[in-house]
C-alpha cells in the first residue's frame, strides 16, 4: 500500500511537470503568406523570431546585386563578415572611409572592422549578390554602440551593446518569403504589417503528446518506486535532466571550435588545429545519422551511463544527484560539443576505474584501454598525460605490470596507426598550434627586453614585430595572432621555423629560468588566481550557435525545443555569473581538489589523475578557459556528494 501511494505521487508529479514543459507539436499548420519578417508567441510568455524557410529559387542570371549601407549611430562598431545565401563578400576588398580600420588574417574572406570616432558617421557601402537574405557578423560587447543597416527599402537598427562579449550573425531578408515553418508551440503569427493569423488547435496531436508524456512518466515512476537497481534509477534521473537541457539548447551548444570541426567533417577538408580524432567523431555521426543533434545526444547517453555507474557504486543520494545535474555548469558543459567534454568524461572514467580496480582487486583491461585511448586522442595534452598515468598505474598495480605494459604497447601502436590514417589517408593538413607555446614563451622575454642577438631578433620578427608583441602580450596566446592592418602574425612561419622557435625557447628557459617562471605564473594565473574568472558565455541564446548555410542541412542551427526552459536556465546562469563568480573560476575547483586530497585520504586515488592534468596545463596552456580543467569540478563535487551520502562508516570504501 505504501509503495502504491508512492507510485501515484511520483506519477502525478512527473506527469504534471511533463505536460507543462513537454508540449511539442501541439500546433502544426503550414501557412503561406508574403512578408519579410514574422514573429510568434510561445505558450510560455516569450517572444521569439519565427524560423523562416525561403522557397524562391533564382537562376544566376536572375540574381540581383544589393547595396548594403552600414552607418554608425554610436561607436564602437565591429563587423566580422558579410554573406548572402549566394556568396561571401571579402572585407579585404572594401574601400574603407576615413577612420575605419581593418584587421585579421590576410587572404581570408573575413576581417574585423571597427569604427571608433564618435563624430565620424561615415557609412560603409558593400555590394553583394543575393537570393533571399543577407547576413552580417556583428560583435557584441558592453562598450559597443549602435549601427543602422539599409538594404533597398529595408532599414534595421542593431544595438551592439551587451552584458558579455560575443559575436552573432544577424540576418536580413530581402525578398518576400512564402513559407513559414511555424514553431510547434505557436498560437499566433504576427507579420511585419501587423496582419495576424491564428493557428487552429490540433487536438489529435495534443492527445498524442500528452499520451507520450504520461507513458514516460509512468515508466519513470515505476522504476523510481519499485526498482532495486540503483544504476537504472540514477541513469534515468541523470538522463532526464540532461535530455531537458539538450532539448532546451537543441541540437546542443556549439561554439566556434566545434563549428569549425563540423565544417571540416562535411567538406572532408580536415586540419589538425583540433585533434583529428574528435573531428572524425563528427564525421562518423553525420555519416550514420545525417543530423548533428545525434552527436550531443550520444554524448549525454555516455555521460548518464558514466555518472550513474559512479553514483550507484557509492550510493549517492538521489536529491544530491538531482541538484548536481540541475546546476547549470554541470549540464551545460555536458551538452556542449567541445572536444573537452568527451576528454573530461574519459579522465573521470579512468580516475574512478583506477579506484574501483584497486579496491575490488579487479582489472578491466578493455576499460583501461578505452579510457586511456580517449584521453590520448581527444586533446593534445592527453599525449603528455597518458605516460604519467602509466607510471601512476605501475606504482599502484605492481602485480599487473604485464597488463599495463600490454596497454602501453597497444596505445603506442594505435597512436602511430591513427597518425598514418589521418595524415596519409584522410590527408589532414598540419597547422601551427603545436608550436604557438614556444612563441608564447619567447614573447614574454621580448616584453622583458631580453638581449637577443640580431639573428634571434630576425627569427622572431618573421612571426611578429617586437612592438606588436609588447602591445598584444596577454594571458592568452591568441591575443598575439590578431592586430591592425599590415601587422599580422605570420602564421605560416610557425610551421616553417618550428625547430628554430623550439630551440630558441629552450635556450631562453635554460639561460634565464626566472623569466620563464614569471611567464608561467602569469599565463597560468587563471588556474591559481581566484580573481580571474574563466569565460563561459556559450549558454547565451544569441551567442552559442551561428547560422551557416553550409551546415543548415544537417540541422546545425538554433532550434530550441523548450525555449521557455532555455530562458530559465540562462537567467539562473546569469545570476551565478553576476553574484557567485567564484563558482565560475577554474582556480576555485583546483584549490578544492587540493583540499580534498589532504582531507579525504580514502579517495586520493581518484584525485591524482586530475591533479596531474592540472599540472600539465600550468606548463602547456596557451589560453584561459574553465573547460580545460572541468575534471577538477566534476571529481571534487562528486567526492563531496559521496562524503555527505555516507550512511554508516562501514559502508565507506577505504584505501588504508
Amino acid at each position: 500500500m505504501k509503495d502504491l501511494k508512492k507510485l501515484i505521487i511520483n506519477f502525478l508529479i512527473i506527469s504534471l511537470i511533463g505536460i507543462i514543459f513537454f508540449r511539442p507539436q501541439i500546433f502544426k499548420e503550414d501557412i503561406k503568406l508574403s512578408s519579410k519578417t514574422a514573429y510568434y508567441f510561445h505558450g510560455f510568455p516569450i517572444t521569439t523570431i519565427v524560423k523562416v524557410n525561403p522557397t524562391s529559387e533564382l537562376n544566376e542570371s536572375e540574381l540581383n546585386e544589393y547595396e548594403i549601407k552600414i552607418t554608425p549611430i554610436k561607436s564602437n562598431i565591429w563587423i566580422g563578415g558579410v554573406e548572402s545565401d549566394y556568396e561571401t563578400f571579402n572585407l579585404w576588398d572594401l574601400k574603407l572611409p576615413k577612420d575605419w580600420t581593418i584587421s585579421g588574417p590576410e587572404n581570408k574572406a573575413w576581417a574585423w572592422i571597427n569604427q571608433y570616432d564618435e563624430n565620424n558617421k561615415n557609412e560603409i557601402k558593400i555590394k553583394i549578390r543575393a537570393k533571399n537574405y543577407i547576413k552580417i557578423l556583428f560583435g557584441y560587447h558592453p562598450e559597443y554602440g549602435i549601427v543602422k543597416v539599409s538594404i533597398k527599402d529595408i532599414e534595421k537598427i542593431f544595438n551592439l551593446s551587451s552584458d558579455s562579449p560575443y559575436v552573432k550573425w544577424d540576418t536580413i531578408y530581402i525578398n518576400e518569403l512564402l513559407n513559414f515553418s511555424i514553431s510547434p508551440e505557436s498560437k499566433e503569427v504576427i507579420l511585419d504589417n501587423n496582419i495576424k493569423k491564428s493557428l487552429k488547435l490540433n487536438y489529435f496531436l495534443i492527445f498524442l503528446n500528452v499520451l507520450v508524456v504520461i507513458f514516460y512518466s509512468f515508466v519513470f515512476s515505476i522504476i523510481l518506486t519499485f526498482s532495486k537497481n540503483l544504476f537504472l534509477k540514477h541513469f534515468l534521473i541523470i538522463f532526464t535532466i540532461l535530455f531537458i537541457y539538450f532539448l532546451a539548447y537543441f541540437p546542443g551548444i556549439y561554439n566556434s571550435d566545434p563549428l569549425d570541426q563540423v565544417n571540416q567533417a562535411i567538406t572532408l577538408n580536415m586540419n589538425d588545429w583540433h585533434t583529428p580524432f574528435h573531428t572524425l567523431t563528427f564525421l562518423v555521426v553525420l555519416k550514420i545519422f545525417k543530423h548533428i543533434g545525434f552527436y550531443v545526444f550520444i554524448q549525454i547517453i555516455f555521460s548518464s551511463i558514466l555518472f550513474a555507474w559512479i553514483t550507484s557504486k557509492f550510493r549517492i543520494r538521489e536529491i544530491f544527484i538531482i541538484l548536481f545535474f540541475l546546476f547549470p555548469l554541470t549540464s551545460l558543459f555536458l551538452i556542449t560539443a567541445w572536444k573537452d567534454t568527451p576528454w573530461t568524461l574519459s579522465l573521470i572514467w579512468f580516475s574512478f576505474l583506477v579506484y574501483f580496480s584497486y579496491k575490488e582487486n579487479k582489472f578491466n583491461l578493455l576499460a583501461f584501454i578505452l579510457s586511456l585511448s580517449f584521453i590520448m586522442l581527444f586533446r593534445y595534452n592527453g599525449i603528455i598525460l597518458v605516460p604519467m598515468l602509466f607510471v601512476f598505474m605501475l606504482i599502484l598495480f605492481k602485480d599487473k605490470i604485464k597488463k599495463i605494459i600490454t596497454i602501453s604497447v597497444l596505445l603506442i601502436f594505435l597512436y602511430f596507426i591513427l597518425n598514418l590514417f589521418f595524415y596519409d589517408i584522410l590527408k589532414v593538413k598540419k597547422t601551427y598550434p603545436h608550436y604557438s607555446k614556444d612563441f608564447f614563451i619567447i614573447s614574454h622575454y621580448v616584453v622583458n627586453n631580453y638581449p637577443f642577438s640580431q639573428e634571434e631578433k630576425n627569427l622572431i620578427e618573421k612571426m611578429l614585430s617586437f612592438n606588436s608583441i609588447k602591445e598584444r602580450y596577454s594571458r592568452s596566446v591568441s591575443s598575439l595572432f590578431w592586430g591592425k592592418e599590415g601587422d599580422f602574425t605570420n602564421l605560416e612561419n610557425f610551421r616553417e621555423y618550428r625547430k628554430e622557435l623550439r630551440k630558441l625557447a629552450l635556450k631562453l628557459i635554460f639561460s634565464d629560468f626566472g623569466t620563464f617562471l614569471e611567464h608561467e605564473m602569469f599565463s597560468s594565473a587563471w588556474i591559481w588566481s581566484l580573481s580571474i574568472p574563466c569565460y563561459f558565455g556559450e549558454y547565451k541564446y544569441d551567442k552559442y550557435i551561428y547560422f551557416d548555410a553550409k551546415i543548415y542541412s544537417i540541422g546545425l542551427y538554433k532550434n530550441p525545443k523548450l525555449p521557455q526552459i532555455q530562458k530559465i536556465i540562462e537567467k539562473i546562469t546569469d545570476l551565478i555569473f553576476n553574484y557567485f563568480k567564484i563558482l565560475t573560476t577554474a582556480s576555485f575547483y583546483f584549490y578544492l581538489t587540493i583540499f580534498l586530497f589532504f582531507v579525504l585520504k580514502n579517495y586520493r586515488l581518484i584525485l591524482i589523475p586530475t591533479i596531474l592534468s592540472t599540472i600539465i596545463f600550468i606548463f602547456i596552456s596557451v589560453a584561459n578557459e574553465w573547460r580545460f580543467l572541468a575534471g577538477n569540478y566534476f571529481i571534487s563535487i562528486l567526492l563531496i556528494l559521496i562524503y555527505f551520502s555516507r550512511i554508516k562508516p562501514k559502508d565507506i570504501p577505504s584505501t588504508s
